[in-house]
């Protein structure tokens, strides 16, 4: 179909580059901004907007002065059109243009208007747009973490004037409730470039110890706000060092009981459930306290919460059922005293275990005739958990033992390695490059998308109308604005088993996130 926006789009283009029409075309793309629905064209007012202001190729013939008030005047007017543009505007590792429309019957660009910015204007650029940033996050957490993690594409004094401001009154007067964000936005950054000290990209020593110094004035006293950044569900970025995936995994589950000692010393089961409720990933809260030599009675526990309608207690408890069975094995059932519960109570106790031959066999032993309920419940897809673990030990296992270059190792798959490589970059940083072959972005639409769906009931447990959550949770869409990684798309325009459309949304959402990326699809190919 066509796009009516595109005319519209190149005409405000055509204007912008005039200096007396800038300021009004900025905010009429503001404003149409504010109201994109979105969708699948890359002509969107926000690009429009992005590529007019551009440092290394701003398509307008207005003086810097004027693209300033311009930006100004945007973030006055609709600030979360203007915050995006800024952040857009700081540099970053990858970004392209393919230009603006040019004015075709008037003279709108002079005769000596220069083609290529110099580095020096380049750098009065990025410091304006830097230190407009820095004011316009001043007071505002969300957005003072996001540029947080733009520390490292700031220039020196927007850079400096970022971490000043962090440990000024206004910011150490905040409560932990509000502070919280920024403490674990520069624990993040921080720990990141320790870890990866040795790439390109990576800021100096000294500076990272800036860094930390500024997030131990910020850090909270709490507990519950000091271990929440350990319960994400991205683990690879909270290993602290390369190498050795299995003990890295094994020192982070370490780090995750130790958390949760001290928030039950401090807040009991009471404040743990609440804590759980509060993280990304209650479901590794409760597989840490399972794991845990903590004498909590199960009985606090089970039965009672095994049939909560609140979804983060749900994830809690099966996390936790999994940590008891993979410290303490199927002896732990018998120590537990199935025998007054429910039958619905013991089909929930036996499906959140790993679909397993010991735990096939007990469930049939315990449950009787009641069996068949757990098979109908039970689940057995564990998609981007233990096979990702999986993958990324063997990968580790390789760099530790053969002559590769953990600076230069890609990912690539098709079909569910597709989905490996999809999800896997949302997870992970370690990849130079990823190639996806006819790969799965989105649970939720394959379901209605593929020819074969036939095994996706039994293996989800549910149809994805009745029960979306599971779908979404290893949905790779759901975690794309994570992808660093530059990745190349390759699927073919008729097949039915991994359908075109989720490798458009894959890179669709890349193209969105300025993620570089190429989606190539080969006609009449299945």
């Amino acid at each position: 179909g066509s796009n009516h926006m595109t005319g519209l789009l190149w005409a405000l283009e055509t204007l912008a580059w005039h200096p007396d029409h800038l300021v009004r075309v900025t905010m009429i793309l503001g404003e149409l901004a504010a109201i994109d629905p979105g969708g699948n064209w890359s002509n969107r007012p926000q690009n429009s907007l992005g590529d007019i202001f551009l440092p290394w190729h701003f398509q307008t013939c207005a003086p810097l002065a004027k693209r300033k008030s311009a930006v100004e005047t945007l973030l006055r007017e609709q600030p979360a059109v203007g915050w995006k543009l800024l952040l857009d505007l700081l540099p970053q590792m990858h970004s392209a243009t393919s230009g603006n429309r040019k004015p075709a019957w008037r003279d709108f660009i002079r005769p000596d208007w220069p083609s290529a910015v110099t580095n020096r204007e380049y750098a009065e650029q990025v410091a304006v747009y830097a230190a407009l940033a820095v004011e316009a996050a001043a007071t505002d957490m969300s957005r003072l973490a996001e540029l947080i993690d733009r520390l490292p594409d700031l220039p020196g004094p927007a850079h400096t004037r970022v971490l000043e401001h962090l440990v000024s009154p206004s910011v150490l007067g905040l409560t932990e409730t509000s502070r919280v964000i920024l403490w674990e936005a520069l624990a993040d950054l921080a720990a990141k470039h320790r870890k990866f000290s040795d790439a390109q990209w990576a800021l100096p020593p000294e500076a990272v110890t800036k860094i930390e110094e500024v997030a131990a004035k910020i850090a909270p006293q709490s507990s519950t706000f000091l271990h929440r950044r350990l319960f994400s569900e991205r683990d690879f970025d909270l290993l602290e060092e390369k190498g050795d995936y299995t003990e890295q995994q094994r020192k982070l589950a370490v780090r995750r009981q130790a958390a949760v000692s001290d928030i039950l010393k401090d807040h009991k089961t009471a404040g743990l459930l609440e804590f759980a409720r509060n993280v990304p990933s209650p479901e590794k809260v409760g597989e840490a306290l399972g794991r845990s030599d903590q004498d909590t009675p199960d009985s606090e526990l089970l039965p009672a919460l095994l049939d909560s309608a609140d979804n983060a207690i749900t994830a809690f408890i099966r996390g936790f059922i999994w940590g008891r069975y993979w410290s303490k094995g199927m002896t732990w059932i018998d120590a537990v005293g199935t025998d007054a519960w429910s039958l619905h109570h013991k089909t929930i106790l036996f499906s959140s275990l790993p679909f397993a031959p010991d735990v096939w066999r007990r469930a049939q032993a315990v449950l009787g005739d009641g069996a068949p309920a757990y098979w109908k419940r039970a689940s057995v897809n564990d998609f981007g958990g233990g096979d990702l673990r999986g993958s990324l030990a063997g990968v580790d296992h390789v760099v530790k033992t053969q002559p590769v270059d953990n600076d230069r190792v890609g990912l690539t798959g098709w079909s569910y390695g597709g989905y490996m490589t999809m999800w896997a970059l949302t997870q992970t940083h370690r990849f130079r490059a990823g190639v996806v072959g006819a790969g799965l972005a989105n649970w939720l639409s394959y379901y209605g998308e593929n020819g074969i769906d036939e095994w996706m009931i039994p293996y989800f447990g549910a149809s994805v109308y009745e029960d979306p959550a599971v779908y979404a949770k290893s949905s790779p869409i759901n975690f794309v604005k994570n992808v660093r990684t530059p990745t190349l798309l390759v699927v073919g325009d008729s097949d039915v088993e991994c359908p075109t459309p989720q490798s458009f949304e894959y890179w669709h959402a890349l193209k969105e996130y300025k993620v570089k990326t190429e989606l190539v699809v080969y006609p009449n190919e299945g």
